[in-house]
């Protein structure tokens, strides 16, 4: 854009904006909306990326001039809802057939994550393809290591499940086995 560099230049030394090197930006929002949420610090996350609606918080769109709350279950409902719908922005194809309506019908009646994991896996008939779209779906919320959402996937396993590595796709192997599991 003609004017980017000097937005940018206004945006840090005039409202204290951070630059985003080598990492998503969302990401960056992702981390900071999620702590000061965890800690009740008033934030809003002003954007127009849907994407964003992952993260639970005061959000104000400021093309419609609207204001939304999203609750911690409605943020988890809409990534499995983008999941099975795809993202062309993010090079991320869903599940052929399934586009908002009929997602909606699927996740909305949810209320557990782990059903919604489990409903989202299922209809993939892929695990490659659906762990590699979650990690590009993912917005960050607790560090800025890439495998965050396999670990967040593993934490939804329930205590007695024995932890393998049977499912996880080969591409998407660790060293740690922490992040190696297997949902049920």
């Amino acid at each position: 854009p003609i004017y980017y560099e000097q937005c940018r230049e206004a945006l840090v030394t005039e409202w204290k904006a951070r630059v985003a090197d080598g990492v998503e930006a969302d990401d960056e929002i992702g981390l900071a909306a999620t702590a000061y949420f965890n800690q009740a610090v008033p934030f809003v996350i002003a954007s127009i990326d849907k994407d964003l609606k992952q993260l639970p918080g005061k959000h104000f769109n400021f093309v419609t001039q609207e204001f939304a709350f999203v609750s911690p279950l409605d943020g988890i409902k809409t990534f499995y809802s983008q999941l099975l719908i795809g993202d062309r922005a993010d090079n991320v194809i869903g599940v052929q057939g399934i586009g908002k309506v009929k997602s909606a019908r699927l996740i909305d009646p949810l209320h557990e994550e782990i059903d919604m994991f489990t409903c989202v896996r299922a209809l993939y008939h892929d695990d490659t393809r659906f762990y590699r779209n979650s990690q590009l779906l993912w917005i960050l919320k607790t560090s800025l290591n890439p495998e965050e959402v396999l670990s967040h996937f593993h934490s939804l396993q329930k205590p007695d499940e024995e932890v393998t590595s049977t499912s996880l796709p080969s591409s998407l192997e660790t060293n740690d086995p922490g992040l190696e599991f297997t949902v049920q």
